[in-house]
């Protein structure tokens, strides 16, 4: 489930999806990767879910007191997310990105192999 904040370009993969705009709900399928528009408060749904394509599994880290900053050693594209208490605002990816915040306030990122999280010394 995607929620957006702002009005933005997104890429979908093929599949059907439920889409909800300030209460309006619609059905889309996609047929082939596509590049949609979306306004702020849209939920974007997929219809159908495979759970077997979800694989959770714990991924080894480091952290370094000196420079606060964590090393996530995990393999490229994956979706790592973290139970760890970090400031809002206050955190600097190195070799991924941050997707933002689930539903508890927990960071979520994509990795580009070797993700490094630092958190930042200026709040």
């Amino acid at each position: 489930m995607s929620l957006f904040n702002d009005s933005r370009n997104i890429t979908i993969i093929q599949g059907s999806y439920i889409i909800n705009h300030e209460g309006n709900i619609s059905r889309e399928t996609i047929l082939s990767e596509k590049v949609i528009t979306v306004k702020p408060r849209t939920i974007i749904i997929p219809e159908k879910l495979n759970l077997s394509d979800f694989v959770s599994v714990p991924i080894n880290f480091s952290f370094n007191q000196l420079m606060a900053e964590f090393e996530v050693n995990s393999s490229s594209s994956y979706i790592v997310e973290t139970s760890l208490p970090l400031p809002y605002g206050g955190i600097v990816v190195n070799n991924g990105k941050i997707l933002g915040l689930n539903g508890l306030g927990q960071y979520i990122f994509t990795s580009n192999g070797k993700l490094t999280i630092s958190i930042n010394k200026v709040l």
